[in-house]
């Protein structure tokens, strides 16, 4: 059986915050079973639109922005 994905949206992964978020929801969704896909919308509110709207017409299960 495939995995389920889940997502996070983050606006950059050059902000030590969010690189520690990404690693703490990675463990988590080994842990659980999930594929997890992240997103860096690189401090762009359009490009951050785009990857919500992009996980969602793929069927993304979760949604973390």
């Amino acid at each position: 059986m495939a995995k389920d994905t889940i997502a996070l949206v983050v606006s950059t992964l050059n902000n030590p915050f969010f690189v520690s978020l990404k690693d703490g929801a990675q463990k988590e969704a080994d842990k659980l079973g999930y594929n997890l896909v992240v997103l860096d919308s690189q401090n762009n509110p359009a490009k951050e639109l785009a990857n919500v709207q992009d996980l969602t017409v793929r069927g993304t299960k979760i949604l973390a922005d």
